[in-house]
């Protein structure tokens, strides 16, 4: 945590600085950060630079190295890393002259040239800038101050440099008097013995002044020993050169401060600006005590010293090299493997020889070791030893042979994981060899058969090709190999680092701290990690192209997803010509060929053995499903098509073989016999074409099942069936005319007996006057009528027969006019037995089952028939006075019907009886049971007007007992609309507009329905509701007002500004709004508009919120 808060802080602190601003204090230009270009023939001038600057970069500034400023992500790919780098404001050339400090992202870094790779963003584009030197590039991450402290160190060495360069040119080519054109002076022989005398023995020599070696030069000493030839001759020409450019420096520094006009534009350098101090050369005699003294000292660090330990050493040797040719990792394999028998078979591998490592390996060398080392029992070497900080001092040779041997088996393990590395890279790496020029866009193309990568070596993986709704996909995810392949190498890698060292084996009696292991090779060491690079590479590779083949296969995912009955039904259902479902089968079993020609059972590209035997047989089986599927249905249409055709033909058979129960049906089979030709050649033609049908399948090797086939030729009989039956049906319909001719006759003369039979019932009815057997009379007379009307239907069929068999029609008129005289005796007592019934049912049945509704219509339309029956029986004196008694008691029963109907009027209460009975002292009470007969047995008919004008009073209080029920039940659901305000604790209520009309209009309402004179009872309820409505529309008025002023205030209050201003007024709206929340609380909890509103306390309310809302509004302008 500390350190990210550290790391957050030098961030803010470095995005004070400003590049240019640093470089300006530090005093440096454009002219000096420019780059320029590198030409060895650039003419060299005083004022201009001809180095690029990045050549005197000093790394020591750098706080990070390139590969820790240039990252990779998982895939490999460079991460952009932030900076504000110096380019070119003319991206065009490649040297501008206007360079300026910008922002871009480094995205590589050439560790060849020492260069970076950026990218800036120009106008919605991008542009990408090479071989940028680091003296350009200030990572956002680094201290910009000593970015800018390495510019100005680079700028200082170039200027040390250059100036250098150009006094050693002007040195070997200037002219320093008009005798000699270069110096050809050489030291004496003298001075130069003792100038090397001076180096060998003395390095303080630079420290001397002028003076002191022009003296040192003219001396001579004869000091030269222990120096061959050559050497010596080279010494002596260095010193010679030295020494001619020491006086070519004098003498131009001195004719510099003569001469003001010539050399003026040569620099002197700064001699003493780097200073490179040489070692001293070593004496080559070594003395005899020091001899002596090393002697010993190796004496001291040798360990074969004694025969035991040469021996443990070559025991231990021998141990070593016997796993040389251990493999950690299996790399033979006979078969093709799954991505999980290949994890199981490595890690079962890895663990076995691990294992074996661990214990033979290990505790052999150690046996060994310690057989050999046990019968030494005194000095270094003594392995019974139990002081474990004498073992573990740095002269001890016993733990200086058990490194030795540690750091030998270390050895032999790198090796032979290194070469279990090897060789599995080798494994995976050369199958996919011919893969190596391809890229991510790879296709593989139509042809599925053959794969166009050689085949280097055999598969290794095995996966099977299949597919489901979204597509063909391989048994193991392609991606998975990575990981799993990967990480059994890094397994590998691990485990090696768990093998235990002969330590504790050997020396027992010492107690170790950790126990102690082998160091084999790590993960990111160079090879390890190469090897690895190889391996995720090689496998990356090898997924390409068989995510390309089976991309192939998506275009068959149509068929796959083919639902067989679905698709079969479809095509059915556009009712397809023969010739379009001859093309479909076709089709079906071309594609069904090509799939068995394109698919290849299975294939081999590169790594992976592809098994696509199961994908090609289930698609070759849809392909074939859906042709046997269209055949069959095809068949079963065609054979339903010849059912329907034999079922015709069965149908007109047994038309044939029919036996007639009438003389219509015997003629209408004769008729229908003289049109059957032409009927069986229409079935005829019909079959041929459905037989065709059939026989198209014929080609496609269809089997007809036993039904359809038997089905097929009975069909081709019926034709000749039929033929045969005709003629036997002919003979029969001659019998049959004869017997039926006979029938109508009878038929004829039994018409007449029963029209006689009902002119007698007549005659009966003109005389029957007795009203007490009304019932049984128009039982009777409607049993008549019915059979009046049979008779005129067998006269209309005795009619139609007679032209049938060609007999002279004999109309039946006898029998229409008995129709005409028997009516109205059937309406004249049917009309009486229904007002009796009508009487009976009005008197006996409870008041509470009779609608009133009913009553009146249906007597004036009783009343209406049985006038008109008056008129018509004006000649018949009998039934005349039957139709005047009928006519008289329903006149006389219409003062009880409108007595009735008072009665049964809307409104008519137990209170209204009360007053009845106060006024005539009936009493009468409402129950279920009480009907009309009891209502005239107390005597009420007595008082008929009474009773009407309390049915009057009743009706009109029901009125208005309807209006307020009404008012009131369309207040029930209607609700306050509540949103919450600002996520707060707040709501604003609202309601329609619709809503406060409705208000108004109940509001006149009631007032209407007060000032009535039937309120009566109601008066109490209507004033109790017109004082809630009232009072309901004032806190609605005063709540709109209230809401309306707070929702003003409230964000002007919010501002702390305003508080402190106002403190008086911000208290008040604070007072206010609580009353506001208090509120809005009981309104949430019951939101019905006449529920909550009609509460004067909760109007006081509101006036008095409103009232200090004016207040604070007032004191607000």
């Amino acid at each position: 945590m500390l350190r990210v808060v550290n790391l957050e802080r030098l961030k803010k602190l470095y995005a004070t600085f400003s590049i240019p601003q640093l470089l300006t204090e530090y005093k440096i230009g454009d002219n000096e950060l420019i780059p320029i270009s590198v030409d060895s023939d650039i003419a060299l001038k005083d004022d201009e630079h001809f180095t690029p600057l990045w050549y005197y970069d000093d790394t020591e500034f750098d706080s990070r190295n390139a590969d820790e400023w240039v990252k990779k992500d998982n895939n490999g790919v460079n991460l952009p890393v932030p900076a504000i780098v110096y380019l070119p404001t003319d991206s065009n050339k490649e040297f501008s002259k206007n360079y300026n400090w910008a922002n871009a992202n480094v995205i590589d870094y050439n560790s060849t040239l020492k260069m970076y790779s950026v990218v800036v963003s120009i106008n919605d584009s991008t542009k990408v800038y090479s071989e940028i030197p680091r003296l350009q590039i200030h990572f956002k991450g680094e201290d910009p101050r000593e970015f800018v402290k390495r510019i100005k160190y680079a700028i200082l060495r170039r200027e040390y440099c250059e100036n250098i360069y150009k006094w050693s040119m002007y040195i070997n080519n200037v002219l320093l008097d008009k005798r000699s054109k270069s110096i050809s002076e050489s030291l004496p022989h003298d001075a130069i013995k003792r100038i090397l005398h001076l180096l060998l023995k003395n390095q303080k020599i630079k420290k001397m002044n002028t003076d002191k070696i022009n003296i040192l030069l003219r001396q001579s000493i004869n000091i030269i020993w222990g120096f061959g030839l050559v050497k010596f001759q080279k010494i002596v020409e260095q010193i010679n050169n030295i020494y001619q450019e020491s006086c070519l420096s004098f003498r131009l520094e001195l004719l510099k401060s003569i001469s003001k006009d010539h050399h003026n534009t040569l620099k002197i350098p700064n001699f003493d600006f780097e200073q490179f101090i040489r070692k001293p050369a070593q004496s080559t005699l070594m003395d005899k005590q020091l001899f002596i003294k090393m002697r010993e000292e190796l004496n001291k660090r040798n360990l074969l010293e004694l025969p035991e330990v040469y021996t443990s050493l070559c025991e231990a040797n021998v141990e070593i090299t016997l796993i040389k040719n251990i493999q950690l990792l299996l790399t033979d394999f006979k078969i093709y493997l799954t991505l999980d028998e290949f994890e199981t078979a490595q890690l079962k591998n890895i663990f076995e020889t691990f294992s074996l490592l661990k214990n033979s390996w290990i505790k052999e060398i150690a046996y060994k070791c310690y057989a050999v080392l046990v019968n030494i029992k005194t000095g270094w070497f003594d392995i019974s030893t139990c002081k474990i900080k004498n073992y573990e001092s740095s002269i001890n040779k016993l733990r200086r042979l058990m490194t030795l041997i540690t750091r030998m088996m270390e050895e032999r393990l790198r090796l032979i994981v290194l070469n279990s590395t090897k060789a599995y890279t080798r494994l995976i790496e050369q199958p996919i060899i011919p893969m190596k020029s391809i890229n991510d866009d790879f296709t593989w193309g139509n042809n599925l058969n053959k794969s166009p990568f050689e085949e280097c070596a055999p598969p290794l993986f095995s996966i099977t090709l299949s597919m489901n709704e979204n597509g063909a996909f391989y048994s193991i995810n392609p991606d998975k190999f990575e990981m799993v392949i990967v990480s059994l190498l890094k397994r590998m890698i691990l485990e090696s680092h768990e093998i235990p060292a002969i330590h504790p084996y050997v020396l027992a009696n010492l107690t170790f701290l950790e126990k102690p292991y082998l160091t084999s090779i790590g993960l990111i060491e160079p090879e390890i990690a190469d090897l690895q690079a190889t391996i995720e590479n090689s496998i990356r590779l090898a997924i390409i192209p068989i995510k390309a083949y089976c991309k192939e296969y998506n275009i068959h995912s149509h068929l796959y997803n083919i639902n067989v009955e679905s698709y079969v039904k479809k095509f059915f259902e556009g009712n397809p010509s023969l010739n379009r479902i001859k093309e479909e089968i076709s089709m079906q079993i071309k594609m069904k060929l090509n799939l068995e020609k394109t698919f290849p059972e299975n294939i081999i590209i590169g790594l992976f053995f592809i098994n696509v035997e199961s994908l090609k047989h289930l698609l070759i089986r849809k392909r074939i499903e859906l042709a046997d599927l269209i055949m069959k249905i095809h068949a079963s249409l065609t054979t339903e098509k010849i059912e329907i055709c034999c079922a015709e033909y069965n149908r007109m058979y047994l038309k044939l073989i029919e036996v007639p129960t009438t003389v219509e049906q015997v003629f209408e089979i004769r008729e229908w016999i003289n049109d059957l030709p032409n009927l069986i050649s229409d079935q005829t033609e019909i079959l041929k074409r459905l037989l065709k049908e059939m026989d198209m399948l014929d080609p496609f090797l269809w089997i007809l099942e036993d039904e359809q086939l038997k089905l097929k030729y009975s069909s081709l009989i019926w034709p000749y069936k039929i033929s045969l039956k005709v003629k036997e049906s002919l003979e029969n319909i001659a019998i049959y005319i004869e017997k039926f001719e006979k029938i109508q006759i009878e038929d004829e003369l039994l018409l007449q007996e029963n029209v006689e039979y009902l002119s007698d019932i007549i005659l009966k009815l003109t005389i029957e006057n007795n009203l007490s057997k009304v019932n049984e009379i128009a039982v009777e007379v409607n049993k008549n009528w019915k059979l009046i009307k049979d008779l005129q239907l067998t006269s209309q069929t005795l009619n139609q027969r007679q032209k049938l068999f060609g007999h002279t029609v004999t109309p039946f008129e006898n029998v229409e006019h008995l129709i005409d005289e028997f009516e109205p005796y059937k309406i004249l007592w049917q009309s009486a037995s229904e007002f009796f019934k009508l009487q009976s049912a009005w008197m006996q049945n409870p008041l509470i089952n009779i609608k009133k509704s009913t009553i009146e219509p249906m007597l004036n339309h009783l009343l209406n028939i049985v006038t008109k029956c008056v008129e018509q029986f004006a000649e018949v004196p009998g039934t005349l006075s039957v139709a005047n008694e009928i006519k008289t008691q329903i006149e006389e029963y219409v003062p009880m019907v409108h007595l009735l109907n008072y009665i049964l009027t809307q409104g008519m209460k137990q209170r209204h009886w009360d007053i009845f009975a106060d006024i005539t002292g009936i009493r009468i009470i409402l129950s279920p049971t009480l009907t009309f007969k009891k209502c005239l047995a107390l005597g009420i008919n007595d008082h008929v007007e009474e009773i009407k004008q309390l049915s009057d009073n009743a009706s009109k209080e029901y009125i208005i007992e309807i209006a307020l029920n009404k008012m009131m039940d369309e207040w029930t659901g209607v609700k306050f609309q509540l949103l919450p305000y600002n996520d707060q604790d707040i709501y604003i209520s609202t309601i329609t507009d619709t809503e406060f009309q409705m208000l108004d209009d109940h509001i006149l309402l009631t007032r209407q329905l007060s000032s009535s004179s039937f309120k009566g009872i109601f008066e109490e309820p209507l004033t109790k509701w017109e004082e809630d409505l009232r009072l309901s529309k004032d806190v609605i008025n005063e709540w709109n007002e209230f809401q309306k002023t707070w929702l003003y205030l409230k964000p002007m209050f919010d501002n702390p500004d305003i508080k402190e201003q106002l403190p008086v007024e911000n208290k008040k709206l604070s007072l206010v709004e609580r009353i506001w929340k208090r509120i809005m609380k009981i309104t949430l909890n019951k939101p019905w508009v006449m529920k909550t509103c009609p509460d004067k306390q909760l109007l006081d309310q509101l006036i008095n919120g409103n009232i200090q809302l004016m207040k604070v509004q007032k004191a607000l302008e």
